[in-house]
């Protein structure tokens, strides 16, 4: 193992992946995107059975369980750049728990959560029992809320 944990057949297939990249930094930055982007696809194929298992093995039928368990589930999901795949609209989605009716903080339900072309957030689907199993999909970027605003000029010219 080396000092990133991986054995050396590991790193030589990574060093291979990185090799012959184009000198240009524009170039370069679309290249590595793309290596990027099919690692992060193959790694929501990969995951996504052990994902669901996990949901599976999960206790979540009280509020309480339930309130434990979502945030998680996000954590773990957005440790590999990855996130739920929402039924409704094939958008990346977060998971969170709201109670069923205001005044019943016993009676809670699961839902998906996406951001619009806006940047809005907007509840789709519910999940009153037990979470099925889910598909996964790379997540978005992040894009700080300042950078939505205004592109600097450096930001620009990249």
């Amino acid at each position: 193992m080396n000092e990133e944990g991986l054995s050396a057949r590991q790193s030589q297939l990574i060093d291979q992946l990185f090799s012959n990249l184009p000198a240009d930094f524009n170039d370069k930055l679309e290249a590595v995107n793309q290596i990027r982007s099919a690692i992060q696809l193959q790694l929501a194929k990969k995951f996504e059975t052990s994902f669901n298992e996990y949901i599976g093995r999960q206790p979540q039928s009280t509020p309480s369980e339930r309130r434990d368990l979502a945030p998680d589930l996000n954590a773990f999901l957005r440790s590999l750049g990855l996130a739920i795949k929402c039924p409704m609209t094939g958008l990346p989605a977060i998971l969170i728990v709201d109670n069923a009716e205001a005044n019943q903080q016993d009676k809670t339900r699961f839902r998906l959560e996406v951001k619009d072309r806006d940047g809005k957030r907007k509840r789709t689907k519910t999940y009153v029992s037990c979470l099925p199993s889910f598909e996964l999909i790379p997540a978005l970027p992040r894009i700080e809320s300042f950078a939505r605003r205004k592109k600097t000029s450096t930001q620009t010219e990249l």
